[in-house]
């Protein structure tokens, strides 16, 4: 967009000097490249406004403000509007329309990053396809996303995050998707919604934007959304297990670490499809990449052929194999309790090692419910046969009292208040044939175990 684009689309007026050219957009001063115009976006715990003098001193092209500084330089240039948070989110909604690409929106209780992944990489067979880096999902990274996408994109595959009522319906504002996933709806964000239902209504806001001007591609595997989805008078697909799914997984197998296979429906066609990644929760975001992927036009041949070279994001699944001998399933970025169910499952149909060792993080938002649902999974991972469970922070301690009740001796439970501390221990207990799985929610930084046991022991490689 050019300077005058950006003051008209702003309703901005200008202070200081005439607007440069604009290359690239920030709300941070700390990350801000030269070029950039800074959004000062006022938060609950911060004010950008304070840092304007930062960001000219990096290079800003021009800052938006809610408010002009004096002390800031007449050589710089101010663009004055009523509230910045707006003034971005309008910014992307016009850019978005003059690009007028077709806009995939992807959110879910879990899943939304690998499905976004996965779908961008399948859709590279055919377009230029652009996708929100990182977890840029909010009312200030969706926006920011928008603006920061290549002109020349065809595709957008943008994740949506939420955690409250009326945000997806907030950011399809923004973004004004053509097609939307939804992954799954689980227990997550509890500590904001009384009840799974209410969770599904707020992930259906983007069902409900859809309706009437796009496709919706949904879990049918999910109860609830597949109660949605009998309500859905708009174009719709579905996908999953069960035998009513248009786009559909079969006789699924786990072989190892690196591999599931399973057989690909599309309508009448079918394709045996290997997928480099362990765990049939993977085989559900594919799915769901995969009914994107077929509607905008992909044969199922270039959808199977695609799934060789997928592999999931950091801290979702990837493999490391330590020098020691020990191999790490580094699920560290986030976690509630059917994705810890699936990734544990998953870790425990694996044969070939002498133990196995789950490093589990406290699962965060999960209201009055959470000690019931931390005790449950200790217990589950019991029955699945692990061999330790370590407890980091909180109601995780509520994991360590299930799996001892569970049967796994008291000897080999332990608890820690953080990461740091069960990181130590956890590279204290690692050695040969080791199968340790790391997983927790975001607030807890698990990842902290992950990279000890990287730094003690070193990482033959990567998956």
């Amino acid at each position: 967009m050019t300077a005058e684009q950006v003051i008209r689309a702003l309703g901005a007026r200008l202070v200081g000097a005439r607007l440069p050219a604009i290359t690239g957009f920030s709300i941070d001063s700390r990350s801000l490249q030269p070029g950039d115009l800074f959004f000062a976006i006022k938060g609950g715990r911060f004010d950008g406004h304070d840092f304007l003098y930062a960001a000219f001193q990096k290079g800003a092209a021009a800052a938006v403000v809610s408010r002009v500084r004096p002390e800031i330089s007449p050589s710089n240039s101010q663009l004055l509007v009523a509230d910045t948070t707006r003034a971005l989110q309008g910014l992307a909604l016009e850019y978005r329309r003059q690009w007028g690409g077709k806009l995939i929106a992807v959110t879910g209780s879990s899943g939304k990053t690998t499905t976004k992944t996965f779908a961008t990489s399948i859709l590279h067979a055919r377009f230029q396809v652009y996708s929100n880096p990182g977890n840029l999902n909010n009312r200030y990274g969706l926006p920011l996303s928008l603006l920061r996408m290549p002109e020349t994109s065809e595709v957008a595959v943008l994740e949506m995050g939420m955690s409250s009522p009326g945000e997806i319906t907030a950011l399809c504002g923004i973004a004004e998707p053509n097609v939307g996933v939804i992954t799954n709806v689980q227990p997550v964000h509890l500590e904001f919604f009384r009840s799974l239902e209410e969770i599904a209504k707020a992930k259906t806001e983007l069902a409900d934007f859809l309706e009437d001007r796009g496709t919706w591609i949904y879990n049918a595997d999910d109860a609830l959304l597949a109660r949605r989805a009998e309500e859905f008078r708009g174009e719709k697909i579905s996908f999953g297990t069960s035998q009513g799914a248009g786009v559909r997984a079969e006789k699924i197998q786990v072989i190892n670490l690196h591999r599931t296979d399973f057989e690909l429906s599309l309508g009448p066609s079918r394709a045996r499809v290997t997928l480099p990644a362990a765990g049939r929760y993977f085989v559900y975001d594919f799915l769901a990449a995969a009914a994107a992927g077929s509607l905008l036009g992909l044969a199922l041949e270039e959808i199977a052929a695609a799934a060789g070279s997928l592999s999931p994001a950091p801290m979702r699944g990837r493999i490391v194999h330590l020098k020691v001998s020990a191999t790490v399933m580094d699920d560290s970025y986030n976690s509630n309790p059917a994705a810890l169910r699936e990734v544990a499952a998953a870790a425990a149909a694996l044969a070939g090692y002498s133990r196995r060792i789950a490093v589990l993080g406290e699962m965060l938002e999960l209201g009055s419910r959470s000690r019931e649902y931390h005790f449950t999974a200790g217990v589950e991972l019991a029955e699945m046969g692990f061999d330790w469970i370590i407890g980091v922070q909180g109601h995780a301690a509520d994991i360590c009292e299930g799996a001892r009740y569970g049967g796994v001796p008291a000897s080999q439970v332990r608890f820690f208040p953080d990461s740091d501390t069960a990181a130590g221990f956890a590279s204290t207990l690692c050695r040969s044939g080791d199968l340790m799985l790391v997983k927790g929610s975001r607030g807890v930084h698990t990842e902290k175990v992950v990279q000890r046991l990287v730094s003690d022991y070193g990482c033959m490689e990567a998956a």
